[in-house]
């Protein structure tokens, strides 16, 4: 089949690799253009725009996917299909193009999480299991009907960053057998069901302020969903903290933080400083917290801060 993948992170780059390495035509890459990843930096190519120039396939570099030269140059290409990954929404007028259609690898078991986010919010849900799901792209988002899905478990500590690493390869691998199925030509689609359907927007800053009204699991699921990006953090006195690692503490340092400390009199979000170790509670429990970095500081961990450092109070006060 003759190809064109649109896609730009580090997530669509497995993706991008296999059908690089099959035997299909890849005709071109569409990319975002490129940007300065720091300050003072060179303008950088996205990932997905460097492993094709790499290996010498064409690039079109876009802003947006309504611009006319996108348009025009993808009718001349005249592809077969469209491979999608972690891309821009695209309008009837690129979706029409290609003689197949155009596919999507998104990273949920479709139609739960449909949206920008759906690795954050899985894990902030407190999912067991996730996977990725390669479905017809349609003129709604991520509604399409659906290939075939890869199902992988989420492992109870697995952060964000960490599940993501995974479930680009788990996509790689939906991907490479959704392609031998079109090939084929002999293959049905499953359409969506719309109620049972779950949200998935895009996550801000403000969704990593850890909130300790709630329960031990869903605060823990919390920091794992908005870890690295967009980072959890808590607020003191008007100062920002970041947090980098929690943990759970075992069932004995529960035990004993409840007997000292009853939940029927401390406050969501007090610090308890306990054996050099530092502790917040939540409504029904204690959450561990490792390590923390100020403003303008470095991360440390916090047992080390807490050996020349007092901190007591209420967090997000």
């Amino acid at each position: 089949m003759k190809i064109v993948f649109m896609g730009s992170p580090e997530f669509a780059l497995p993706s991008l690799q296999r059908i690089i390495e099959s035997s299909h035509e890849l005709l071109a890459v569409v990319s975002g253009e490129d940007k300065r990843r720091g300050r003072a930096k060179p303008l950088t190519p996205t990932p997905v725009k460097a492993l094709a120039i790499e290996h010498g396939i064409p690039v079109i570099t876009t802003s947006s996917t309504h611009d006319p030269d996108l348009i025009d140059s993808l009718k001349k290409l005249n592809a077969d299909l469209f491979v999608v990954v972690a891309f821009k929404i695209l309008p009837p007028s690129v979706l029409d193009l290609p003689k197949i259609g155009s596919i999507n690898v998104h990273a949920s078991i479709l139609p739960k999480y449909r949206g920008a986010a759906p690795i954050h919010w899985a894990i902030a849900n407190g999912e067991e299991e996730t996977g990725c799901t390669i479905f017809f792209l349609d003129t709604k988002v991520d509604t399409g009907a659906i290939l075939c899905s890869h199902k992988t478990p989420i492992g109870p500590t697995e952060t964000t960053g960490e599940l993501y690493n995974r479930l680009k390869y788990v996509g790689a691998d939906a991907l490479n057998q959704a392609l031998t199925i079109i090939e084929s030509g002999d293959y049905s689609l499953e359409s969506q069901n719309d109620r049972l359907a779950t949200p998935a927007p895009k996550v801000f800053r403000k969704d990593g302020q850890l909130n300790f009204n709630q329960h031990l699991s869903s605060l823990y699921n919390q920091f794992r969903a908005m870890t690295p990006v967009p980072g959890a953090w808590v607020s003191m006195d008007g100062i920002t903290i970041k947090i980098h690692s929690v943990s759970l503490p075992s069932k004995q340092v529960s035990t004993k933080l409840s007997q000292k400390y009853s939940l029927l009199t401390t406050k969501p979000g007090q610090i308890i400083i306990e054996n050099g170790h530092l502790y917040s509670a939540c409504i029904d429990g204690f959450i561990w917290v490792n390590m923390i970095q100020f403003p303008s500081k470095n991360k440390v961990k916090a047992s080390d801060y807490l050996r020349n450092n007092q901190l007591e109070g209420v967090l997000n006060t």
